[in-house]
């Protein structure tokens, strides 16, 4: 169930990449609905289904970044350009704006809430070449060390 909940969701991010029109709301709610069920896999399944968890999770951040820059590409602006026009009310609707601004506080919130999930159930999945990285946004010193980077999260 999880799996075939994974592959709609790369598939989405791939039609997206290949220019196709998604409604976005979509998107988001199928993404909400996964991180959930993986959330509950890191929290209640055995050691076998944490770490397939994880490299569910660690798969589904390469596609977004591959589907990112894709899309990147095919838009004609440079990342940050993106970025910018995507951050900017203006280039939205009122109602455009509010949906965007209410589902990226609730992937934010989803994938807060899945990272302390993975934290509390003792580290056992975490990829021993990540440690410490565990997903989690914020923090001053994370800040810090992305400034001037380009984003590896796929913005909406």
């Amino acid at each position: 169930m999880l799996r075939d909940e994974f592959n709609r969701l790369i598939a989405l991010f791939h039609e997206a990449a290949e220019g196709k029109t998604l409604h976005l709301e979509e998107v988001f709610q199928q993404s909400l609905a996964f991180f959930e069920h993986l959330k509950e896999q890191v929290a209640t399944g055995s050691e076998e289904d944490r770490q397939e968890a994880m490299k569910m999770m660690a798969e589904l951040h390469t596609q977004m970044t591959s589907a990112s820059q894709k899309i990147v590409e095919r838009s004609g602006m440079t990342e940050e350009q993106l970025i910018a026009y995507s951050e900017n009310p203006v280039n939205f609707s009122k109602e455009q704006w509010e949906s965007i601004q209410a589902s990226r506080e609730q992937v934010a919130r989803a994938g807060h809430d899945l990272a302390k999930t993975v934290e509390s159930s003792s580290g056992k999945g975490a990829p021993p070449s990540q440690p410490g990285s565990k997903g989690k946004p914020g923090g001053a010193k994370r800040s810090t060390e992305r400034k001037g980077k380009k984003s590896q999260w796929m913005r909406s």
